[in-house]
């Protein structure tokens, strides 16, 4: 996956990569036995692998990253909320069809025919 990122005024693409370590669990609503349990988010780590400078050439040199840098760069995805969207939308996408959204397809057509 890839971010933008704009450092001392100069657009840098980042690549990364994700690992999901835990998936995301709705809320459930409390039960006789249960007073319900809040939702919980999904949680990931990120691995920077490269950062390019963006300048418009379509020249992308792999620049040298130091530790400092990556480990900062890491810790912005991992707080960001467009991250997490995304890597939300990418681990949806890689999960193939919803089989409730199938099985609602279904019944609709049926109902329809």
């Amino acid at each position: 996956m890839h971010a933008m990122f704009q450092i001392a005024k100069a657009d840098y693409l980042v690549e990364f990569s994700y690992k999901i370590t835990a998936k995301a669990r709705p809320a459930r609503g409390p039960s006789y036995a249960c007073g319900g349990e809040p939702a919980e988010p999904m949680e990931y780590e990120i691995t920077v692998k490269t950062i390019v400078p963006d300048d418009g050439t379509n020249v992308f040199p792999t620049l040298e990253m130091p530790e400092w840098l990556k480990d900062a760069l890491t810790l912005h995805l991992q707080e960001s909320d467009e991250v997490y969207a995304a890597i939300e939308e990418d681990a949806a996408a890689r999960s193939g069809p919803d089989p409730d959204d199938a099985r609602d397809r279904a019944f609709d057509d049926a109902m329809e025919g």
